[in-house]
């Protein structure tokens, strides 16, 4: 994926994964136990990846990822 770290790259293909797997995007503290990090830094990519603009987030949900 262009525009994005390694790291970045591998969180998006987590929640894509996830939501096919499941139906609905997983919440922050998921993702950060799927990917062995802590929900900070978690944050921080998702941060991140919203300001590229690779990620949406829906205001008032838990469940709130949307992938660009």
């Amino acid at each position: 994926m262009s525009g994005v770290t390694k790291k970045q790259a591998e969180l998006l293909q987590v929640i894509k994964e996830f939501q096919e797997l499941n139906g609905y995007t997983p919440t922050i503290r998921e993702l950060a136990e799927l990917t062995g990090r802590t929900s900070t830094p978690t944050h921080s990519m998702i941060e991140n990846l919203v300001k590229r603009g690779r990620l949406r987030k829906i205001a008032g949900s838990a469940r709130s990822l949307e992938i660009v």
